[in-house]
């Protein structure tokens, strides 16, 4: 199945949803080692995420934000869906 539109449109799409959940981040900031190496293994590996979020789980990672939003609730709570479905 190919996404309808062009990169830039789903780029923005994206970016758009990106925004929106580091908005509505509001966990306190934890120092751990464990989750620095992750971090860090990502700063290094920024083309992952181009792999594992492709155009298509767009609209579903859309969703989700939305409803998290809709509850008022933490968007950090967006990201276990994210994780478990290995999108």
């Amino acid at each position: 199945m190919r996404a309808s539109g062009s990169s830039t449109q789903r780029r923005g799409l994206r970016d758009d949803l990106f925004d929106r959940m580091r908005a509505g981040f509001t966990f306190d900031e934890v120092q751990e080692p464990a989750i620095d190496q992750q971090l860090a293994w990502f700063e290094h590996n920024p083309d992952y995420l181009e792999r594992v979020l492709p155009a298509r789980s767009a609209l579903a990672c859309t969703h989700v934000v939305t409803e998290v939003e809709a509850r008022g609730m933490p968007l950090e709570f967006r990201a276990p869906a994210g994780v478990e479905s290995a999108l």
